[in-house]
């Protein structure tokens, strides 16, 4: 290595773009799933043993792909899709389903039941 590379300080990571949930893009729909699948699929053991459980906590363990995930652009609004692990007994079809529509609020992306 160079002295002169030993004086050039590191490149600190760009500030994080806000999404632009208005429109449909490829690379916002991409995060949005990543997020989704990092903040409710198959979450690390460390936090599964942290939650303390009751009879009606349910701990998502499948990961996205398991669960199904589908993140669309319907009508101007960004949607989630993804197969339940436990549908209620004699469920119908739309009880198979957990559908949230996503928006930016303050602190990054909600998630909102339909």
């Amino acid at each position: 290595m160079h002295d002169r590379e030993k004086c050039i300080p590191p490149v600190p990571p760009a500030p994080a773009v806000p999404l632009d949930l208005a429109r449909y893009s490829e690379a916002a729909r991409r995060e949005i799933y990543d997020r989704i699948s990092a903040e409710h699929f198959a979450p690390e053991l460390m936090s599964i043993r942290d939650v303390k459980k009751r009879e009606e906590d349910f701990i998502e363990t499948r990961t996205a792909e398991e669960a199904g995930l589908m993140v669309l652009f319907l009508l101007g609004r960004w949607f989630a899709l993804w197969r339940l692990a436990d549908p209620p007994a004699h469920s119908t079809e739309r009880e198979f389903w957990e559908l949230v529509t996503i928006s930016d609020g303050p602190r990054g992306l909600t998630m909102s039941e339909v």
